[in-house]
This record gives structure tokens, sequence and C-alpha cells, in this order.
């Protein structure tokens, strides 16, 4: 019984994750999305793109080979809160979801995260999650499919804090 609440509050957790990223996107106006705030930082779109590769590779996860885990599905959890939602630890983005350079087109990294996030929320409700996958995470090798969308929501969180910190900066340059 404990993995079926635990299965219902990581789905309701990601679900309420995917409507903020979907709202603080939609919270810039094109021109907004694509500038970078200050130097050192993303543009809002180059986040939303790092999250939607990062994204991927956890469906990528999620529908891969797994296998049965000799270990609770939530083993890891705590420890990968620990560490993507320690916002005085400033990360260096693995090469293979690197954001791209080119402006994109806000509506259409929308209809892409919201299809993502879909597939992920439907994963969840779908899929055995005390399975690991055979993808191995950097750190923590093997992660059970619950763990890895445990990192998805928290990573996800993450983004938002820092394209919501983005919105303040164009805010506050234009009440100036």
């Amino acid at each position: 019984m404990k993995i079926e609440k635990s299965t219902s509050a990581l789905a309701t957790s990601f679900d309420e994750t995917a409507k903020d990223l979907l709202a603080t996107i939609s919270s810039f106006n094109e021109e907004e999305f694509n500038q970078i705030p200050f130097a050192g930082s993303w543009s809002a779109a180059q986040v939303a793109d790092h999250l939607k590769k990062s994204l991927k590779g956890t469906i990528n996860a999620l529908h891969g080979q797994v296998k049965p885990s000799e270990r609770e599905p939530d083993e890891q959890v705590e420890k990968l809160k620990s560490i993507f939602l320690n916002f005085d630890i400033k990360m260096q983005s693995p090469e293979f979801i690197l954001p791209t350079e080119q402006p994109l087109q806000k509506d259409t990294v929308y209809q892409n995260l919201k299809e993502i996030t879909d597939e992920i929320s439907k994963a969840i409700n779908t899929l055995d999650l005390s399975f690991a996958s055979t993808i191995t995470f950097p750190n923590s090798g093997e992660l059970t499919r619950h763990e890895w969308v445990s990192f998805a929501t928290f990573h996800t969180q993450r983004h938002i804090l820092q394209m919501k910190n983005i919105k303040k900066h164009f805010e506050a340059a234009t009440v100036q």
C-alpha cells in the first residue's frame, strides 16, 4: 500500500510542477523569452530547452529497459531532492542537455513541454515505478522509475525558480 500512496503523491507533485512550468513560460512575452537577462545567465527559452532535453531523457529512462529493483523504489529521493533543490549549489549541465543558442518560439516550446510532461504523467499512472532503469544517473547509478520522476520534478522546480528570477529581472528593469 505504501507504493500506491507514494505514486499518488508523486503524480500530484509532478503534475503541479508541470502546470507551474507551463504557467511560468506563458508569463514571458516573445522578446523576453529569448533575451539573456544578465551575463552568465541563460534566457528563459534556453532554460526551457534544457528542461525539454532533460525531460526527454526521463521519458527514455521510464520507457527503456528496466529490471526489478532490490531496494525501496524511493530510496534515493531525498538525496536527489537535497541536490536539486539546494539553490546554493551552482551546477554545470551535462553537454548532451545544454540548450541551443538559437532563438526559440515560445508557443512551440510550450507545446513541446506540454506533450512531454503529459507523457511523463501518463507513465507515472501506468508503469510499475518500482522497477529500476538500466540507464545510469550521474553519481547515483541506476535509479528506479519512481526516482527518475522525482528527479524530473526537482530538476524542473529548480529551473522554474530560475525562470521566475529571470522574469523578475525584466519586471524590475521596466519599473526603473
